[in-house]
């Protein structure tokens, strides 16, 4: 079982890595690159989807470092997602930094948790 939970981090580590290349292609392709970045979506969200239920098939009663931060590395990939959007000239810069800043004000004052996570994405 401790294979399932290493497959589990596995996944939720994949979206560090596709949170950086959907900014990259929002950078070099701009609005061209919009079905690649829907792709990268769809695959960074059914890990999101498959490591969950792998971790809780695993039945292991601990948890790693990179499991203790899923919700971090989602929202480190709806942060790249804003940057897309706004690299591509997809949604004015104006919008998305007001975005930004809003989440930062809640997270300031109310910490980062489950519910207000769940809200973010």
């Amino acid at each position: 079982m401790r294979v399932a939970k290493f497959i589990a981090d596995v996944l939720t580590f994949t979206r560090i890595p596709l949170s950086l290349a959907v900014v990259w292609v929002g950078l070099q392709q701009g609005v061209a690159g919009l079905s690649s970045s829907i792709w990268l979506t769809i695959i960074a969200w059914t890990s999101d989807i498959l490591d969950g239920r792998i971790a809780r098939w695993s039945r292991v009663d601990y948890k790693t470092w990179i499991g203790e931060h899923d919700l971090l590395v989602d929202m480190a990939f709806a942060a790249g997602m804003l940057l897309y959007l706004s690299a591509a000239g997809l949604m004015a810069l104006w919008l998305s930094s007001l975005y930004l800043l809003i989440w930062a004000l809640i997270f300031w004052q109310w910490g980062v948790t489950r519910a207000l996570g769940s809200l973010f994405l």
